[in-house]
């Protein structure tokens, strides 16, 4: 996924965590991440994140196989 959006030139940061992102709060346009994070799951990241006021686009996705 990074590989394809900076191909587009777009800037893209990564974390390894949910509570990275979170302590970081950086500023973005969109936010695109796994549901199967492992310390909180991506609904959970979400939520944090409106709660602090960010109403960016949210794309949650993952590769699990179960429902």
């Amino acid at each position: 996924m990074r590989c394809l959006l900076e191909a587009s030139d777009l800037d893209v940061q990564t974390y390894q965590r949910g509570a990275d992102f979170l302590k970081n709060q950086p500023e973005i346009v969109c936010l695109i991440t796994d549901y199967d994070l492992p310390d909180i799951d991506g609904l959970e990241l979400m939520s944090e994140w409106r709660k602090r006021g960010s109403h960016v686009p949210v794309q949650i996705s993952t590769a699990a196989t179960e429902p």
